[in-house]
């Protein structure tokens, strides 16, 4: 490993505060298991854990730009890693190229968005639900929702407790789950329909060859990116086609 990536992960886990390693933790529990966590108490620790996960690399260091994205350091972002916030916001339109699931992001905003009242109220709530000692007053929301996930009130396909909860006082956050289970009901980004699309290889009148390509529904936002081939030439001169130059302009 060079020294230069060993400086520049340094100088990151130097500018960050308890809370925002906090942070990366909790954005990080789909690769980095709360166990492995729990011996990290500082970032220079928690980025080695992520290296021996293959989830940074010398060559590869996108999940770290997009968890500083993530947790609102673009001073780092830029100062460090030579990208910005409009950068991130045009990868991370890539379908499957964000690293930080949907639900993840879902519950760390809901726990950004909670004010101080807010968390105590829900800690008096889950009382019944959770041990004593893991609803102290020094304890974060989101120690509290990995509480929660660790018990099996909130799952990634359920999280009907957590919309019990907020629906008395934070019905905006209620409404916010809402619309992420009306978004992922039935919708795998990544699933693929079980029929195949014919698509032609040739103009019409030019040979009837077709290839059998896979295809995905289009309920997905963004829907994805769309190649479009426009030939020009073909193996036979005489099937030129002129027309494609107005369609490209």
């Amino acid at each position: 490993m060079s020294s230069d990536f060993r400086k520049l992960l340094f100088d990151i886990s130097e500018a960050l505060a308890t809370e925002e390693l906090a942070a990366l933790k909790f954005l990080s529990l789909e690769h980095v298991p709360v166990r492995k966590q729990e011996d990290t108490e500082e970032p220079k620790a928690f980025f080695e854990v992520l290296k021996e996960k293959g989830m940074i690399e010398v060559e590869d260091l996108f999940f770290l730009k997009e968890l500083l994205y993530r947790i609102n350091r673009i001073d780092l972002l830029a100062s460090h890693l030579g990208s910005s916030r409009e950068e991130m916001e045009r990868e991370l339109q890539v379908p499957g190229k964000a690293k930080v699931s949907a639900y993840r992001q879902l519950l760390y905003g809901i726990a950004e968005d909670l004010t101080p009242d807010d968390v105590r109220s829900i800690k008096f709530l889950l009382q019944e639900k959770l041990p004593k000692n893991k609803l102290q007053d020094n304890a974060s929301m989101l120690k509290v929702l990995v509480e929660m996930e660790r018990n099996g009130i909130i799952k990634e396909d359920d999280l009907t407790m957590l919309k019990s909860i907020l629906k008395a006082f934070r019905a905006d956050l209620k409404k916010k789950i809402d619309n992420y289970e009306e978004k992922t009901k039935g919708n795998d980004p990544n699933e693929i329909l079980s029929f195949p699309v014919r698509v032609s290889m040739h103009p019409p009148g030019q040979g009837a060859a077709h290839l059998l390509v896979e295809s995905y529904k289009m309920e997905n936002n963004p829907h994805g990116y769309c190649v479009i081939l426009n030939n020009y030439r073909f193996k036979n001169p005489n099937e030129t086609r002129k027309g494609t130059v107005e369609d490209g302009s």
